[in-house]
């Protein structure tokens, strides 16, 4: 906000992939790396850019999801 004033517009596009096996050979600690960087990390870029779109009175929120975030599982 310093350098440019305002907040137009956010292009909101974290998220990591897993180590591709199925779903019961996952660790516990994998899921919770994902879901702290590919949830708990667009809940944040969206808490704070929404306050200050709040303050100045307008701006865009794109949020971005791939192919493999909403369309696919993985079985073998």
């Amino acid at each position: 906000m310093a350098a440019y004033n305002n907040l137009d517009c956010a292009f909101n596009n974290a998220g990591i992939d897993r180590v591709v096996k199925p779903l019961h050979e996952q660790s516990i600690e994998d899921f919770d790396k994902i879901l702290s960087i590919n949830a708990r990390g667009l809940f944040l870029y969206m808490k704070y850019e929404i306050q200050q779109m709040l303050i100045q009175g307008a701006g865009v929120l794109i949020n971005n999801s791939s192919a493999n975030g909403s369309l696919r599982g993985v079985a073998k």
